[in-house]
């Protein structure tokens, strides 16, 4: 060994870099060293409130919707598309916690609604001086960026309204009331989805599943056991079916009304005397066949969708 290793901090049991220039200890983020004191019970660090963590997921989402605005080189439509489903996320979090803020939620919830019902105009092609210019590859008038500019500062004041939010008035108990309540709605729109059969109304569904099983996650990691939460509040939270399911019962809603289409104009033109293009009796077998095909997806939905307890 030559002097210079004798003098090495790895040959006097130092951690590289020889001795820290500040006490570094596991309190202060670091990562230890031998002889530090044992930390107390009271000195661990602590588990972030459900508040905490909530206020976390609804700033990351304003934040997300206000980067996929601000984002120059996407189009204009795909940008719209990315931000509507953040601030739909943000205002679905902001509204279970509505109990608790009380009088300090009224002015966060109008700002985010004011932005969403913005995104909203501009992504259907009207508002905000941006007729017609949705999905266009050309440039953005001195005018429309301003009106996007303004967009942007409402964003951030939302951005601002979630850092100050108090976490200690957010309560996980009201929010697992809030969240089963948000739950019946969404069941109660599919159902009447699948009377009407419409496929608008199913994507509608899917994307409220999607939005809520956030909110799910933030319940179940505050009541990790089964049985811990109160009976009457416990979050259940439920896995959104299959988008494939619901895209191939969309194609099928569309094939069987052009099918049922064809039957009848089939129909009356033998009422009429006319001699009709096609056998109505083969155009009668395939829609029933998409009837039947219909009816056991909706079935096989529904039981996804079982009203809560």
């Amino acid at each position: 060994m030559t002097p210079d290793d004798r003098l090495s901090p790895h040959a006097a049991g130092l951690p590289p870099g020889g001795l820290p220039s500040a006490p570094v200890s596991l309190r202060s983020g670091g990562a230890g060293l031998p002889w530090d004191p044992p930390l107390r019970a009271s000195q661990l660090p602590l588990r972030p409130s459900f508040g905490e963590r909530l206020r976390v997921e609804l700033l990351l989402a304003i934040m997300t919707a206000r980067a996929a605005l601000a984002d120059q080189r996407l189009p204009l439509a795909v940008r719209l598309g990315r931000a509507r489903p953040r601030l739909q996320q943000a205002r679905l979090l902001l509204k279970v916690c509505r109990d608790g803020l009380g009088p300090a939620h009224a002015p966060r919830a109008a700002r985010l609604k004011l932005a969403s019902k913005a995104l909203k105009l501009l992504a259907d092609g009207a508002g905000l001086a941006l007729v017609g210019l949705v999905g266009d590859a050309e440039p953005l008038s001195p005018e429309d960026d301003r009106q996007l500019a303004g967009l942007d500062a409402l964003l951030r004041r939302c951005e601002v309204d979630a850092v100050t939010l108090a976490p200690g008035l957010i309560d996980a108990v009201g929010a697992a009331e809030a969240f089963a309540r948000a739950r019946r709605q969404s069941h109660r729109r599919a159902a009447r989805a699948f009377a009407a059969r419409s496929p608008e109304i199913c994507r509608k569904w899917l994307k409220a599943l999607r939005r809520q099983a956030v909110l799910a996650g933030l319940l179940v990691a505050e009541w990790p056991e089964p049985g811990a939460a109160p009976a009457a509040r416990a979050p259940h939270p439920v896995d959104p079916p299959p988008a494939h399911l619901l895209q191939a019962h969309a194609e099928d809603l569309a094939r069987y009304l052009k099918v049922d289409a064809l039957y009848r104009r089939l129909c009356a033109q033998r009422a009429n005397g006319a001699v009709p293009l096609a056998s109505p009796e083969a155009v009668r077998i395939e829609r029933k066949a998409l009837w039947r095909r219909l009816r056991q997806r909706e079935a096989r939905l529904a039981r996804m969708a079982a009203p809560l307890p």
